[in-house]
């Protein structure tokens, strides 16, 4: 509430309740099952990419609603998205110019948070 609020995020959220409309938009996640070489993946249903348990699809709209990965949270449509990085980009700053998060703040969440990705394979 105190960052979606004043960003006019109405949609965003972490769990929708049984019976939510939302639900229905939810998107099916996808991912790539990388070939042998490397070089290539084919895309296939989140759940299909990685092995064991993966319920990231519905985490958010069924069951005990938890999550048991660090890389999963908020839940909200494209719009609402766009609000989020507009505020990235003005460096933590709403529209009318409050300060929701600090310069350090928005700096350290678009830092590149994985050392020794390698960007130079087909696929990246």
């Amino acid at each position: 509430e105190m960052l979606w609020t004043p960003l006019g995020m109405s949609d965003a959220t972490f769990f929708l309740a049984d019976g939510d409309g939302r639900a229905a938009r939810v998107p099916v996640l996808y991912g790539g099952v990388l070939a042998a070489d490397g070089q290539s993946a084919t895309p296939d249903r989140i759940e299909n990419c990685y092995p064991g348990p993966c319920s990231n699809q519905a985490d958010h709209t069924s069951g005990a609603r938890c999550h048991f990965s660090g890389d999963t949270g908020s839940l909200m449509p494209v719009a609402d998205y766009a609000k989020f990085y507009e505020f990235l980009l003005r460096k933590g700053l709403t529209e009318t110019g409050q300060r929701l998060i600090s310069v350090t703040g928005v700096e350290t969440l678009c830092r590149r948070a994985f050392k020794g990705l390698e960007h130079d394979v087909a696929i990246a």
